[in-house]
């Protein structure tokens, strides 16, 4: 018996709901801001933005290139010069206080987004573009450690200009390109040790032939780039180990980390972690997850729920980063993509190699904000694998990218309302 719908016309394929790449990137942009002026607003102020904006300070009033503010229990990390100082000092000058640094590295990280953003619009799609600013910025990674006022959050911009500098340098040797990667190295190095996950990224990709340097440009920022190194107007002792590593750490040793093993393993879980919701120690200490003797059972309730139930969604929001990084770095995956993003490809996976490098020759055990200078390269895949599944035919794609980057702000909003040192 013939069907009741035979002789209709064929039903028209589903439609579904797409924004062109400028609204989409104009809507993470507006996101990005929203979450990092709330984690910026709510965080509490912690000892190292206290020491980085009070030596500042200090800097600005007498002169001294001092790592440990008198009266604090923290230090400065970075190895050599006065950067840090030159730049917190500038704050100082305006506004005294940890305020006015953060609304600094706040500035900084909006700065890095669009510039990224620009980057990789111009250089490889503004598809990608999109993806990849979600990915990096969307997350609470990038945004919790961008918030406050210390040294990873200036290592982090950085970053941000040795990636959109080696995009332009892909291409052609451009003296301006070149410049902005040599003064952001120069400038790395007297920001924070992580400051070696940069140098050898862009060491192998110049041996590589993967970037093409314009010795003029290079060497004139490198110039530029070290005046706050110069003993002569800086004064600082050149001991690097002794300036980077905390008095506490008797025992740190070129090598620690390849000595020990478990860092390696600790620096491979933050590269899957660092584009995932899972911020570890961070969500644990928070005011909202901890029960108090006065809540009622309404609110203890609430509590149980929200907080294991985020922090469940967190840690398995890690696979997918694992699964990201498994696709994009396979040979099958390779094969069938384009000059830009087989390029990107590379990127990524040297800057994991030189993570791990680091951590092996790291004098000390490897935290989160260690890594964040390779928090860029880690975006990279999972960037790619978004794209990849919210293009694709399966139903469960678009629901599960939803899914995941909505756990990502829920854990950013959890975080910088009930951060608890």
């Amino acid at each position: 018996m013939p069907s009741a719908d035979a002789g209709a016309p064929p039903r028209p394929p589903c439609r579904r709901f797409t924004l062109a790449p400028g609204p989409a990137l104009a809507l993470v942009m507006l996101v990005g801001v929203i979450l990092q002026a709330a984690m910026g607003l709510w965080l509490p102020i912690t000892g190292d933005e206290v020491n980085a904006a009070g030596i500042g300070r200090e800097w600005v009033r007498t002169g001294r290139v001092i790592a440990s503010l008198p009266g604090q229990d923290v230090t400065s990390h970075s190895p050599m010069g006065a950067f840090i100082h030159v730049v917190f000092g500038f704050t100082q000058r305006i506004s005294e206080g940890v305020v006015s640094a953060r609304v600094l590295t706040f500035a900084l990280m909006v700065a890095a987004a669009l510039l990224l953003a620009a980057s990789l619009w111009r250089h490889v799609s503004p598809r990608f573009a999109v993806w990849f600013t979600a990915a990096y910025w969307l997350g609470p990674w990038t945004v919790y450690h961008a918030a406050m006022a210390w040294e990873p959050a200036l290592t982090m911009a950085l970053a941000a200009v040795v990636f959109s500098a080696c995009l332009h340098l892909r291409e052609r040797a451009g003296q301006a390109a070149s410049a902005a990667v040599a003064w952001a190295l120069a400038a790395a190095l007297q920001v924070h040790g992580q400051f070696v996950v940069l140098v050898m990224a862009v060491g192998w990709l110049v041996a590589a032939r993967r970037i093409r340097v314009a010795v003029a440009g290079a060497l004139a920022e490198l110039v530029i780039g070290s005046v706050t190194l110069w003993p002569g107007l800086f004064p600082r002792p050149m001991r690097a180990m002794e300036n980077a590593v905390s008095k506490e750490h008797e025992d740190a040793r070129l090598g620690f980390g390849l000595m020990q093993g478990y860092p390696m393993l600790r620096a491979a879980g933050f590269w899957f972690r660092m584009t995932s919701a899972d911020l570890n120690r961070q969500f644990r200490e928070n005011r909202l997850y901890q029960i108090d003797a006065t809540d009622g059972a309404a609110a203890k309730t609430a509590k149980r729920t929200l907080s294991v139930g985020l922090l469940g969604l967190s840690l398995a929001s890690v696979l997918a980063g694992v699964a990201a990084c498994v696709w994009f770095y396979r040979r099958s995956t390779a094969a069938g993509l384009d000059a830009a993003m087989a390029w990107l490809r590379g990127y990524s996976m040297v800057l994991c190699g030189s993570l791990l490098v680091a951590t092996a020759a790291s004098p000390v055990c490897v935290q989160g904000y260690h890594a964040i200078a390779a928090a860029t390269g880690a975006a990279i895949p999972f960037a790619a694998w978004c794209g990849r599944i919210w293009s694709s035919d399966r139903r469960w794609g678009r629901p599960l990218v939803v899914a995941l980057f909505a756990v990502r702000v829920a854990v950013t909003l959890f975080v910088a309302v009930g951060r608890r040192l």
